[in-house]
């Protein structure tokens, strides 16, 4: 089991993912990109057979809204706020095992095109990028006190965020994801090292170890933004070296 969950930490390397405070996305090698976009068209291609948005309208029915106090996203943003960090970690744990996660946007395409529509993805991008940290930085602590049962909640959580996270329509939060990926697996690595994680903790970590991974979701906010905003793929964006996916 460790050695599965180890491929995480090489799964995040791939990525380019950084765990200190700094993240620049790498430009890949070419072939490599070649891969990346050959990868995203597979998955463009399954959506649109599953059916996808035509109409700004549709994308309500395709991200529908969570019953009254099932909404992580609301958790989340609360967690982020807290200045208790005993709250905020509860906060990620209850968030962690809803299965519903829907950002408060207004599908409306002036207010996506005005500030209103920049700010949020950029708001919640350092959201995530925050709250990985909180996670990762107390499942370093727990492990080295001897509490492998928090450190191992406290990862989980971040897991689920991740997971929750891949359901954001916006590019900027897809691109912060890996390197939020790549700060969880780093305490994930000293976690494992420690070797403090019994066989039941090992194999409830995988499974949010695989939760959180979603290869379609950059393909998912193409759709999206291609409603919204119009234009091409991002494999035709500025700087579009910078996309990897792993399936």
């Amino acid at each position: 089991m460790k050695e599965a969950l180890a491929f995480l930490v090489i799964f995040s390397v791939a990525l380019g993912c950084d765990s200190g405070d700094e993240f620049e996305f790498p430009e890949f090698p070419a072939e490599v990109h070649a891969r990346a976009k050959e990868k995203f068209e597979i998955q463009r291609q399954i959506l649109e057979k599953e059916g996808v948005p035509a109409s700004v309208d549709e994308l309500v029915q395709w991200f529908p809204e969570p019953e009254e106090g099932q909404n992580a996203a609301e958790l989340y943003k609360r967690a982020a706020a807290s200045d208790n960090v005993s709250e905020a970690l509860d906060m990620l744990s209850e968030a962690a095992s809803m299965t519903s996660f829907r950002l408060p946007i207004e599908w409306d395409v002036d207010k996506l095109n005005s500030k209103y529509g920049r700010i949020i993805p950029l708001e919640r991008g350092s959201e995530m990028r925050n709250l990985s940290r909180l996670v990762s930085k107390i499942a370093r602590s727990r492990v080295k006190e001897g509490e492998s049962e928090a450190a191992k909640d406290a990862l989980i959580s971040g897991f689920g965020l991740l997971r929750h996270y891949s359901n954001v329509y916006f590019t900027v939060p897809q691109l912060v994801r890996p390197a939020c990926q790549g700060i969880i697996v780093e305490a994930l690595r000293e976690v494992l090292e420690g070797e403090t994680l019994n066989d039941a903790q090992l194999a409830a970590m995988g499974r949010a170890v695989q939760a959180a991974h979603r290869s379609d979701a950059l393909a998912r906010t193409w759709f999206v933004e291609r409603l919204v905003y119009g234009g091409d793929d991002p494999f035709t964006w500025p700087g579009s070296e910078s996309i990897y996916i792993i399936d």
